[in-house]
């Protein structure tokens, strides 16, 4: 492999109730030109898929050019998909009251190469937590994103955004 991803976050915490992190991930595309996969799936320090609930972590980003962003060889008809590699940046923000926590992530993200008459603008998205511990260590939350897509995801003249929303329930031992 001779690929490359970079991952940098910057956080500060307020007081108790509130803190925020900056960050810049990077991850390198694939060179189409050799048979080697050069190219990587989402990563983040914290995490395998990265931060974005559409972006990163979804794997269902399919528009004129499939790029899945994640790395799961079951999307877009072939291995990591993400020949042409992206950066994504962006902002995180948590607050939390005893038993209550909201987190919001904004970010931004673009090809690194724009494919066949396509456009290198991924677009925005915004993620919403919500989650309350009923039990100790025991949580129950709700997640909403949305994804303004930008014209890499352009099929024609239409451009459709993302939603996703999801419901669950986390235990800690």
């Amino acid at each position: 492999y001779s690929g490359m991803a970079l991952d940098v976050t910057v956080g500060y915490k307020v007081n108790k109730m509130f803190s925020a992190t900056a960050f810049f991930t990077y991850i390198s595309g694939d060179d189409e030109s050799t048979t080697d996969r050069e190219d990587f799936g989402s990563v983040a320090i914290s995490s395998f898929y990265g931060r974005m609930m559409i972006i990163e972590a979804s794997n269902k980003l399919v528009g004129d050019n499939t790029l899945d962003l994640s790395g799961d060889d079951s999307v877009g008809g072939g291995a990591y998909n993400s020949q042409n590699g992206y950066w994504i940046g962006g902002i995180m923000l948590n607050v939390s009251v005893k038993k209550f926590s909201i987190d919001l992530n904004i970010a931004y993200a673009k090809a690194i190469e724009k494919l066949t008459a396509s456009a290198a603008d991924i677009g925005i998205e915004a993620d919403l937590v919500l989650a309350y511990e009923f039990e100790e260590n025991a949580k129950i939350m709700t997640n909403f994103a949305f994804l303004a897509a930008g014209d890499y995801f352009k099929t024609g003249s239409v451009k459709e955004n993302g939603i996703y929303a999801g419901l669950g329930l986390t235990y800690s031992f």
